[in-house]
Protein backbone atom coordinates (compact mmCIF):
# COMPACT_ATOMS: atom_id res chain seq x y z
CA UNK A 1 0.00 0.00 0.00
CA UNK A 2 1.40 3.29 -1.20
CA UNK A 3 0.60 6.50 1.82
CA UNK A 4 1.54 9.73 1.53
CA UNK A 5 4.40 10.27 4.21
CA UNK A 6 2.02 12.77 6.17
CA UNK A 7 -0.51 9.75 6.71
CA UNK A 8 2.40 7.65 8.36
CA UNK A 9 2.70 7.60 12.03
CA UNK A 10 5.75 9.60 12.64
CA UNK A 11 6.42 11.97 16.06
CA UNK A 12 8.05 15.16 15.89
CA UNK A 13 11.41 14.91 18.04
CA UNK A 14 12.22 10.88 17.03
CA UNK A 15 14.45 10.58 14.35
CA UNK A 16 12.75 8.18 11.68
CA UNK A 17 15.80 6.83 9.87
CA UNK A 18 13.50 4.47 7.59
CA UNK A 19 11.94 7.06 5.96
CA UNK A 20 14.57 9.23 5.43
CA UNK A 21 15.91 6.61 3.40
CA UNK A 22 13.07 6.47 0.99
CA UNK A 23 12.88 10.38 1.28
CA UNK A 24 17.05 9.94 0.18
CA UNK A 25 16.26 7.46 -2.69
CA UNK A 26 13.48 9.36 -3.76
CA UNK A 27 15.73 12.05 -3.96
CA UNK A 28 18.23 9.97 -5.87
CA UNK A 29 15.59 9.22 -8.76
CA UNK A 30 13.85 12.34 -8.99
CA UNK A 31 17.33 13.94 -9.69
CA UNK A 32 18.04 10.95 -12.30
CA UNK A 33 14.94 11.83 -13.68
CA UNK A 34 15.21 15.65 -14.41
CA UNK A 35 18.46 14.70 -16.60
CA UNK A 36 16.30 12.75 -18.34
CA UNK A 37 13.47 15.01 -18.72
CA UNK A 38 15.96 17.40 -19.73
CA UNK A 39 17.99 14.68 -22.10
CA UNK A 40 14.44 14.12 -23.76
CA UNK A 41 13.44 17.94 -24.40
CA UNK A 42 11.34 18.63 -21.39
CA UNK A 43 12.70 21.22 -20.05
CA UNK A 44 9.75 22.42 -17.80
CA UNK A 45 9.29 18.85 -16.52
CA UNK A 46 13.06 19.04 -15.81
CA UNK A 47 13.24 21.81 -13.48
CA UNK A 48 9.77 20.59 -11.74
CA UNK A 49 11.76 17.11 -11.03
CA UNK A 50 15.10 19.34 -10.21
CA UNK A 51 13.31 21.32 -7.13
CA UNK A 52 11.64 18.15 -5.91
CA UNK A 53 15.10 16.24 -5.63
CA UNK A 54 16.23 19.23 -3.62
CA UNK A 55 12.97 19.30 -1.38
CA UNK A 56 13.14 15.56 -1.07
CA UNK A 57 16.73 15.51 0.25
CA UNK A 58 15.44 18.65 2.63
CA UNK A 59 12.68 16.24 4.29
CA UNK A 60 14.98 13.31 4.23
CA UNK A 61 17.09 15.41 6.87
CA UNK A 62 14.26 16.70 8.56
CA UNK A 63 13.20 13.15 9.13
CA UNK A 64 16.22 11.57 10.03
CA UNK A 65 17.01 13.65 12.69
CA UNK A 66 13.50 14.18 13.73
CA UNK A 67 13.11 17.38 13.01
CA UNK A 68 9.90 16.73 10.57
CA UNK A 69 6.76 18.56 11.57
CA UNK A 70 4.14 16.43 9.27
CA UNK A 71 1.57 19.77 10.33
CA UNK A 72 4.20 21.76 8.18
CA UNK A 73 2.12 20.90 4.82
CA UNK A 74 3.42 23.15 2.32
CA UNK A 75 7.28 23.55 0.89
CA UNK A 76 7.66 27.00 2.60
CA UNK A 77 7.43 25.99 5.86
CA UNK A 78 9.53 22.45 4.96
CA UNK A 79 12.27 24.64 3.36
CA UNK A 80 11.56 26.93 6.66
CA UNK A 81 12.52 24.36 9.18
CA UNK A 82 15.28 23.30 7.49
CA UNK A 83 16.52 26.68 7.45
CA UNK A 84 15.76 27.33 10.88
CA UNK A 85 17.22 24.08 12.03
CA UNK A 86 20.40 23.72 9.94
CA UNK A 87 20.52 27.00 8.35
CA UNK A 88 20.96 29.59 10.84
CA UNK A 89 23.90 27.46 13.21
CA UNK A 90 26.78 27.91 10.82
CA UNK A 91 26.28 24.58 8.92
CA UNK A 92 26.73 25.83 6.05
CA UNK A 93 28.67 28.26 5.98
CA UNK A 94 31.26 26.80 3.16
CA UNK A 95 28.35 26.53 0.69
CA UNK A 96 29.85 30.02 -1.14
CA UNK A 97 32.92 28.45 -1.48
CA UNK A 98 31.58 24.83 -2.53
CA UNK A 99 29.07 26.44 -4.89
CA UNK A 100 31.50 28.92 -6.44
CA UNK A 101 34.30 25.67 -7.09
CA UNK A 102 31.30 23.53 -8.63
CA UNK A 103 30.21 26.39 -10.84
CA UNK A 104 34.02 26.63 -12.14
CA UNK A 105 34.06 22.79 -12.75
CA UNK A 106 30.95 23.22 -15.29
CA UNK A 107 32.59 22.50 -19.11
CA UNK A 108 30.51 25.68 -20.83
CA UNK A 109 29.90 29.50 -19.12
CA UNK A 110 26.62 29.46 -17.56
CA UNK A 111 26.91 33.21 -17.03
CA UNK A 112 24.90 34.07 -20.19
CA UNK A 113 21.87 32.83 -18.64
CA UNK A 114 19.65 34.69 -16.83
CA UNK A 115 19.04 32.14 -14.60
CA UNK A 116 22.05 31.76 -13.60
CA UNK A 117 22.64 35.24 -13.21
CA UNK A 118 19.25 35.40 -11.25
CA UNK A 119 20.67 32.64 -8.64
CA UNK A 120 24.16 34.58 -8.64
CA UNK A 121 22.34 37.95 -7.72
CA UNK A 122 21.20 36.41 -4.33
CA UNK A 123 22.60 35.79 -1.38
CA UNK A 124 24.85 32.28 -2.05
CA UNK A 125 23.20 30.22 0.69
CA UNK A 126 21.52 26.89 0.50
CA UNK A 127 18.46 28.25 2.01
CA UNK A 128 18.12 31.30 -0.75
CA UNK A 129 19.34 28.93 -3.28
CA UNK A 130 16.20 26.82 -2.27
CA UNK A 131 13.63 28.96 -2.35
CA UNK A 132 14.72 30.57 -6.43
CA UNK A 133 14.44 26.96 -6.97
CA UNK A 134 11.21 26.84 -5.87
CA UNK A 135 10.32 29.70 -7.44
CA UNK A 136 11.16 28.38 -11.11
CA UNK A 137 9.63 25.39 -10.21
CA UNK A 138 6.37 27.50 -9.48
CA UNK A 139 6.86 29.24 -12.55
CA UNK A 140 7.39 26.17 -14.93
CA UNK A 141 4.48 24.36 -13.30
CA UNK A 142 1.93 26.64 -13.36
CA UNK A 143 2.63 29.71 -15.66
CA UNK A 144 1.91 29.10 -19.37
CA UNK A 145 5.79 29.63 -20.05
CA UNK A 146 7.99 27.12 -21.60
CA UNK A 147 12.02 27.51 -20.16
CA UNK A 148 14.59 26.88 -23.22
CA UNK A 149 16.97 24.16 -22.29
CA UNK A 150 19.60 26.02 -21.82
CA UNK A 151 18.00 27.34 -18.55
CA UNK A 152 16.82 24.29 -17.31
CA UNK A 153 20.20 22.67 -17.79
CA UNK A 154 21.58 25.43 -15.43
CA UNK A 155 18.93 25.07 -12.79
CA UNK A 156 19.46 21.58 -13.05
CA UNK A 157 22.94 21.76 -12.14
CA UNK A 158 22.22 24.33 -9.54
CA UNK A 159 19.82 21.21 -7.82
CA UNK A 160 22.79 18.81 -8.38
CA UNK A 161 25.02 21.26 -6.68
CA UNK A 162 22.42 21.72 -3.41
CA UNK A 163 22.09 18.08 -3.64
CA UNK A 164 25.89 17.03 -3.46
CA UNK A 165 26.42 19.79 -0.97
CA UNK A 166 23.51 19.04 1.34
CA UNK A 167 24.35 15.50 1.32
CA UNK A 168 28.27 15.86 1.92
CA UNK A 169 27.76 18.07 4.65
CA UNK A 170 25.63 15.93 6.82
CA UNK A 171 27.37 12.66 6.16
CA UNK A 172 30.72 14.33 7.10
CA UNK A 173 28.76 15.91 10.56
CA UNK A 174 29.18 13.97 13.67
CA UNK A 175 26.12 16.36 15.39
CA UNK A 176 23.14 14.82 13.39
CA UNK A 177 21.53 11.09 13.65
CA UNK A 178 21.32 10.50 10.07
CA UNK A 179 23.26 7.81 8.38
CA UNK A 180 24.14 7.94 4.60
CA UNK A 181 25.67 4.45 4.85
CA UNK A 182 23.74 2.17 2.72
CA UNK A 183 22.18 4.79 0.34
CA UNK A 184 22.93 4.18 -3.34
CA UNK A 185 23.77 7.84 -4.87
CA UNK A 186 24.39 8.72 -8.25
CA UNK A 187 27.13 11.07 -8.02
Amino acid sequence: MVRRHGFINYTKGIPNPNMAKIFLNKSEKTLKVAWFCYRDGYPNNSLSRSYYAVYQIIVAILVGNGDYDKDSNTHEKVIGDFNKNYGRNGMFEDYKDFFNSEILKEDRNLDDNKEVLLIKKERITVGSHISVLRLFREESDYDPVEFDPDSAEALLHFADILTKYIKKTFKKSQNYKINFEGILWIW
